[in-house]
């Protein structure tokens, strides 16, 4: 005998909703509130954020560092500590490393625009990005949830409307 005349139920055996489209859903939903608080999280960063040009101070020694640490597709590459310093509008100086690859060292006396928290400066500081980079990855994962957590919405009420309107079976 088959599986089905044998009496076993399959997954889709019973009439409801697939229980993938909950989980769809939610995850969509989730990825949603995850872009607007990188999108809020970005325009209040911008909002107090003061302007400052940073220049390269130093390049320390060849590193070896490893990019994705602790998961399988980690992988090794040569990196250099690159110190720069600017001075903030109250006349602080501040201090800070970033880790460049050999490939993508400037020059010692370049300068970087960058945006600081004036509260915290060493504490919060960025390179100056493009409006996009600020603000488009955060947008884009705001709408992609949006449209997925909506895709499942109409879809769960369809499967729930198609649940209501099916006639009962004879008994």
């Amino acid at each position: 005998m088959t599986g089905a005349a044998a009496g076993s139920r399959g997954r889709r055996a019973r009439p409801g909703t697939p229980k993938g489209l909950w989980g769809f859903t939610a995850g969509a939903a989730a990825f949603a509130v995850f872009g607007a608080v990188l999108l809020v999280e970005a325009a209040l960063f911008a909002g107090r954020a003061e302007r400052a040009e940073a220049t390269v101070a130093g390049i320390g020694e060849k590193k070896t560092c490893v990019r994705n640490a602790g998961k399988s597709s980690s992988e090794k590459y040569t990196c250099y500590p690159v110190d720069y310093r600017f001075t903030t509008r109250a006349g602080r100086t501040v201090e800070f490393t970033e880790r460049r690859s050999e490939d993508k060292l400037p020059d010692v006396g370049d300068r970087a625009p960058v945006r600081y928290d004036p509260a915290r400066p060493a504490a919060d500081i960025r390179f100056e990005t493009s409006f996009l980079s600020r603000y488009g990855y955060p947008a884009a994962a705001l709408a992609a949830g949006l449209a997925g957590a909506c895709t499942g919405i109409v879809l769960l009420r369809r499967y729930r409307k198609a649940e209501t309107t099916r006639p009962s079976a004879p008994s």
